[in-house]
């Protein structure tokens, strides 16, 4: 696996969607508009999404390369609420931030349809991840939940 892990593969499989989804927008957005809130609100909520999901994820890739420079697994910082921060910023905040701020219920589906992808590769990560740091992996793996934060 590459030093990307599943990302790119994660991507190709999500992209078909997301430009079937980017079409039927085009073709019709009165159609797919979000109607019980107001614009602004969308916009608002969706530049919360957007500015959030954009720091927690240079913060997970500088961890990341930080931890890849000197061969140590990291497990601070976003690290420490889930496992696949990068892809949880993506398919957690940044997608849906980009439908509020298109105002579209369609695009809204972007995000089930990536989690979908996500879940078809992730085990291959966790495989490789598992190989290289060995129990601290999977120690890892047991307290911290895959993409979603726990409450607790």
């Amino acid at each position: 696996m590459s030093h990307w892990g599943i990302g790119p593969k994660f991507s190709l499989l999500t992209l078909p969607y997301v430009v079937m989804t980017g079409y039927f927008i085009r073709a019709n957005p009165l159609a797919f508009r979000i109607t019980v809130l107001p614009r602004l609100c969308l916009i608002s909520l969706g530049s919360t999404f957007l500015i959030t999901g954009a720091v927690v994820y240079v913060w997970a890739l500088a961890l990341l390369r930080s931890g890849r420079k000197h061969g140590v697994l990291v497990t601070s910082g976003p690290y420490a609420l889930v496992r696949h921060p990068i892809y949880a910023t993506w398919i957690l905040l940044i997608a849906p931030g980009v439908a509020f701020c298109m105002a579209s219920w369609l695009a809204l589906t972007i995000p089930v349809a990536a989690y979908g992808a996500f879940k078809v590769f992730v085990r291959e990560e966790d495989d490789c991840l598992r190989s290289a740091f060995g129990d601290a992996y999977s120690d890892y793996r047991n307290r911290t939940p895959e993409l979603l934060p726990s409450l607790r």
